[in-house]
């Protein structure tokens, strides 16, 4: 491909299906038009084989979650009882 060859590129709002036909995976992708509904943007063609390594690429994308500040449970002090006194 030549440097001045434009590369597509497609902005898709989640996946419409996927299916797995001849050893080959296709995902159609979709977006939603301006009514709200879906609608086919790409299909993309992935030998089977090759699905795993393209998902783990595609977890990288996400940040791993921050982990959670330790609680720290302050003990409450001893309950006091009062005697009545006549």
């Amino acid at each position: 491909m030549a440097a001045n060859d434009a590369v597509p590129a497609f902005l898709v709002d989640g996946i419409r299906s996927i299916a797995i036909h001849n050893d080959v995976a296709r995902v159609h992708f979709m977006q939603l038009n301006q009514e709200g509904s879906a609608e086919i943007a790409v299909t993309l063609l992935m030998p089977l084989k090759q699905v795993q390594p393209i998902v783990e690429g595609l977890k990288n994308i996400i940040p791993a979650p921050a982990a959670e500040p330790e609680r720290i449970e302050a003990e409450a002090p001893p309950a006091t009882t009062r005697r009545r006194t006549r």
